[in-house]
């Protein structure tokens, strides 16, 4: 367990439940091909979109939480495609740290809300 991770309750399985479904969407019902970087985009995103929810319902989330949240959902993808290594884990968390630590005002958090919300209806 990762130092930011202790005390904070599990979300796994929840995020699990969510990104089976959206990979499910993905691959067409797991008919066609995922790659390592769209995985990685994937993780961002969700990553992302929990933070920001989080962020709403606390009105501030804190660098703890954005890493305890991040790992989490890293390690959902580790568990679902074992191709998801420590370097995926690296890049993820080193760009959603960067996300969220930009997203300071109402309208920041906003337009990264939109980014991920278009990326979803895009993908979707």
């Amino acid at each position: 367990m990762e130092p930011y991770s202790i005390g904070k309750p599990s979300h796994k399985t929840a995020f699990k439940q969510d990104i089976l479904a959206n990979i499910k969407k993905r691959t067409n019902n797991f008919t066609t091909n995922i790659y390592i970087d769209t995985l990685v985009q994937e993780t961002i995103m969700y990553a992302c979109d929990i933070c920001l929810e989080f962020d709403r319902k606390a009105e501030d989330i804190q660098k703890d939480w954005i890493q305890h949240i991040t790992s989490e959902v890293c390690d959902v993808f580790s568990e679902i495609f074992h191709e998801f290594d420590l370097s995926c884990r690296k890049l993820v968390m080193d760009n959603v740290l960067e996300f969220m630590n930009r997203a300071k005002t109402y309208s920041e958090k906003k337009a990264l809300q939109e980014v991920i919300n278009e990326y979803y209806k895009y993908r979707g």
